[in-house]
């Protein structure tokens, strides 16, 4: 990608967000959220605006969002459920490593 280092000072993809949830290294839902976003901002920063990837990016983004504000009020309605989420001593949030969702035959996935 010609330039990409130039225009994306802090690169952040899917693939490395898989490898630190398997690694666990993780401690909030926040830093988790703040990682996918980044990775779809820099897909839109690089992509110029009438692209399809620089649109795909802004949709992802969008629908994350959605799907990530559900998943929070999933956690608060059962009072911060461990369903997958564990905290610390210093009751800090934990991603957990194995949480891999659960997709159904249309492609939809759950935790």
């Amino acid at each position: 990608m010609d330039g990409y280092f130039d225009i994306i000072e802090k690169p952040m993809d899917l693939g490395t967000i898989g490898e630190k949830l398997d690694q666990g290294s993780y401690h909030s839902l926040d830093e988790f959220r703040s990682d996918v976003h980044h990775t779809f901002e820099n897909a839109m920063k690089y992509n110029e605006e009438q692209t399809v990837v620089h649109e795909m990016a802004r949709v992802l983004k969008k629908k994350f969002d959605l799907d990530y504000n559900k998943m929070l009020e999933s956690l608060d309605s059962a009072e911060h459920s461990k369903m997958g989420v564990e905290h610390d001593d210093d009751g800090e949030q934990r991603i957990l490593l194995n949480t891999r969702p659960k997709c159904d035959t249309e492609g939809r996935c759950f935790l």
